[in-house]
């Protein structure tokens, strides 16, 4: 299948899906990317867990504590 000599329509259909693909991915790969190095960073080298929010079934009681010094 030569790209080229598909229609105008055709064309920008393939590259549109082409382009959606990889910002899809990209955008997925920076998402979990963030999440490791907030929990390698936060929980493992500091010590600290975030509170989650209550609608995620965390709680207002939170207490702010680290490990080993409370």
């Amino acid at each position: 299948m030569d790209v080229a000599k598909q229609p105008y329509a055709v064309k920008w259909l393939i590259l549109g899906a082409l382009i959606g693909l990889a910002a899809g991915t990209s955008a997925l790969t920076f998402y979990l990317m963030l999440r490791l190095t907030t929990y390698v960073f936060l929980n493992l080298l500091v010590g600290y867990e975030q509170p989650e929010p209550v609608g995620l079934g965390g709680s207002l009681m939170y207490v702010h504590a680290l490990r080993g010094l409370g």
